[in-house]
């Protein structure tokens, strides 16, 4: 899931090549009372679109910029202003759509100025908000942009369809402000949602509007709610998992067999896809993929089941069409992901084929995302 790591790597390599620094920091060397907030940037939408649909690379840092706006206008939860019509130049209106939700509009109409920001709602660093595809990549081509450093941590520890799976939002921190922006530099900022699954509703309703994909920022963090809140060292292990593939590729190994061995995870079937279906609807791509076993795993096969992301992978070999207990061979919220059985590179769901001859594998999740109150956000039955 998270889109494409094609373009990511791109827009990546672009930044680089025009003399601008990527930083990555540990979190855990931070001052958890320093002055300052993080944001956690993404793309949102269908990932089929962002591939089809060519970024115009302005979507996240235009949402990047409208946030710096609404933090310099002294905006931050709207629940400190109901009965107001506006903060300084910002207006807040409750939209008309969405009763119980408020919008700040304007913001065009604000110069971009940080120094009018107060130290402790400054945006001092960005971090992903999950781990996967360009929604690991775009942070570091922002902090670049900007010159702020990138976190080594993430909201999810994997990737995720819905923002209300972030786990700061799980254990409590305040959804909003959030703001959305698409190609064209149409900013949607919501200043205060009753909930975060209600917040998921509004800016997937927006993104559809602005063609199925835009850029995200979400609810400025303290760096006490990030190293409480959040996945740390998600950058680190994801790099720490590519460098085993390639290391596996250049020795003459199984690459699958060393990212095996660098996470202790699980090889759920090694096959030949046969079969795909898949639909865009709502902003999610939603659909399945079936793999017949090859090798040691001949006379097998498993389903896929995915909604953006993989949520399970269950048996197929008896032609069962019922998802039970003893046909689920991996679920929500471990990892799952497809792989080229041959370079262990992973292969997002818009770009698999049949024919292609791939490797599922299954990764255990955070701590974060395996207590009673996260399973009832990003569990099996969520």
């Amino acid at each position: 899931g998270g889109g494409s790591p094609f373009i990511g790597e791109v827009t990546a390599k672009k930044i680089i090549a025009e003399g601008k620094l990527i930083r990555v920091v540990n979190p855990c060397r931070l001052d958890a009372t320093k002055q300052g907030v993080s944001v956690p940037i993404a793309f949102m939408g269908s990932p089929n679109v962002i591939r089809e649909k060519i970024a115009s690379g302005t979507e996240t840092p235009s949402a990047f910029e409208g946030m710096t706006k609404l933090l310099s206008s002294g905006v931050f939860d709207v629940s400190n202003y109901f009965g107001m019509k506006s903060v300084g130049q910002v207006k807040i209106e409750e939209s008309v759509k969405n009763p119980g939700v408020y919008e700040a509009t304007g913001l065009e109409n604000v110069d971009l100025n940080t120094s009018d920001i107060p130290l402790d709602k400054r945006i001092t660093s960005v971090f992903p908000i999950e781990t996967g595809g360009i929604n690991s990549i775009q942070p570091l081509v922002l902090g670049a942009k900007f010159e702020i450093p990138v976190l080594d941590a993430d909201g999810m520890g994997k990737a995720y369809p819905k923002i209300q799976m972030f786990t700061p939002y799980i254990y409590g921190c305040t959804n909003c402000s959030c703001c959305v922006s698409d190609n064209k530099g149409r900013i949607v900022a919501v200043t205060h949602c009753g909930c975060a699954a209600g917040l998921e509703d509004v800016l997937r309703d927006a993104c559809c509007e602005m063609g199925y994909t835009c850029g995200l920022v979400g609810t400025p963090l303290l760096f006490s709610e990030i190293l409480n809140k959040c996945v740390l060292h998600s950058l680190s292990k994801a790099w720490c998992i590519g460098r085993a593939a390639k290391r596996g590729e250049k020795l003459k190994q199984d690459p699958v067999e060393s990212i095996l061995d660098s996470v202790a995870g699980k090889l759920v079937i090694d096959g030949k896809v046969i079969e795909i279906k898949r639909v865009t609807e709502g902003g999610f791509d939603r659909g399945s993929i079936v793999i017949e076993g090859l090798g040691s795993f001949s006379g097998q096969s498993v389903q896929v089941l995915y909604d953006n992301e993989n949520l399970v992978v269950r048996d197929k070999t008896e032609g069962t069409s019922s998802i039970t207990k003893e046909h689920v061979l991996a679920c929500t919220p471990d990892i799952i992901a497809v792989l080229d059985s041959e370079k262990g590179k992973a292969i997002p769901n818009e770009d698999i084929k049949v024919g292609m001859k791939v490797a599922v594998i299954a990764i255990g999740a955070n701590p974060l995302l395996l207590t009673e109150v996260a399973l009832k956000v990003v569990g099996p039955r969520a």
